[in-house]
């Protein structure tokens, strides 16, 4: 007939939502499909932990999203969490730059280490995800200058495949 109607359909749809929103783009105080942004990015930490055994003086984050997943990774190794890195509030997203020379600009004016927390240090530096590697190039640079010892960059993002159907 004419009209509007409705279906119920008996069988839940499955998500197709984007990974990164959990990962990078959804606010941490976020539910997505009934689950916590925040708690999910600590739990992303926690597991990162589970196999990794590397020793260390304190666990850090690529600020800001990265924070909750260095939290978890924390608590799970027993390693100290520790601020390691400020973010300059005043700088946009680096990795959709259109040009590679605007991205690197952007990553040298995005963070500052700091030195006074890192110099010494054995760190373990979570970061939400990889995209390009050019902040996480930056970054462990900036660590090592600071006076780091030793980096050892954890991906808090599971690897992903491409899928062409």
């Amino acid at each position: 007939g004419e009209g509007i109607h409705s279906t119920r359909v008996k069988t839940p749809m499955r998500s197709r939502l984007c990974l990164f929103e959990f990962v990078y783009f959804a606010r941490p105080d976020s539910v997505i499909d009934g689950i916590n942004v925040y708690q999910s990015r600590v739990e992303a930490g926690k597991r990162l932990a589970m196999d990794d055994d590397v020793e260390a003086d304190m666990v850090i984050g690529v600020p800001d999203s990265a924070l909750a997943a260095a939290m978890g990774y924390a608590q799970q190794s027993g390693i100290p969490y520790g601020d390691g890195l400020a973010k300059n509030r005043y700088v946009g997203r680096t990795f959709i730059q259109p040009e590679q020379g605007m991205r690197e600009l952007g990553v040298r004016t995005k963070l500052n280490a700091l030195t006074r927390n890192v110099r010494g240090k054995r760190l373990i530096l979570v970061d939400d995800s990889i995209v390009r590697g050019t902040q996480l190039r930056e970054t462990v640079d900036f660590l090592y200058e600071s006076g780091a010892k030793e980096v050892h960059m954890r991906s808090a993002c599971p690897p992903l495949s491409l899928i062409h159907i």
